[in-house]
């Protein structure tokens, strides 16, 4: 027997067997810097929308009487009676459009008039004004021959709106 077969010898080093099972450090770093980029950006969105305020009301519905007057006063200046009533209606309609959520807009005249709901928000006597103001324009629009000035017609455009501006449901 060999002597130097029964001497031991050093321990091989198990390290470089090993697999390491864990991510290196730098990627860690990288996982962390996202996910506190992903909060501040979250909290950001959630504090932003928090922080937006609801539309004025008071705003979007003077904004709508503006635009509807503009309509109204281009009614005015038209030599065409149909043309005018017209203009006037398409102004009236899309103020109630807006203010009131009246489909009106999108219905003929007749609809509008069989629509026992319409206008609800408004009192009984606005809605008849409404109503005749419709009916007047409607004959006006759709007659075989029309007759009506436009200033007139604008006039009294201006103030059925001024009436439903006035009388806004809260």
């Amino acid at each position: 027997m060999d002597s130097e077969s029964l001497q031991l010898q050093d321990l091989v080093p198990a390290e470089p067997f090993v697999h390491s099972s864990g991510w290196p450090w730098w990627a860690w770093v990288l996982v962390a810097l996202g996910v506190l980029l992903l909060a501040v950006w979250l909290r950001a969105m959630f504090r932003k929308g928090q922080s937006s305020e609801a539309p004025n009301l008071q705003l979007i519905h003077d904004q709508a009487l503006q635009l509807a007057m503009e309509k109204i006063d281009l009614a005015a200046q038209q030599t065409a009676v149909q043309a005018a009533a017209t203009t006037c209606s398409e102004a009236i309609r899309r103020y109630l459009a807006t203010v009131a959520s009246d489909p009106s807009l999108y219905e003929t005249h007749e609809e509008f008039l069989a629509r026992h709901e319409a206008l609800n928000s408004f009192p009984a006597e606005l809605k008849e004004e409404v109503s005749n103001t419709f009916n007047r324009l409607a004959k006006m629009k759709y007659g075989k021959s029309p007759a009506g000035d436009p200033g007139v017609i604008a006039s009294e455009g201006r103030s059925l709106l001024t009436q439903l501006h006035e009388n806004l449901p809260a």
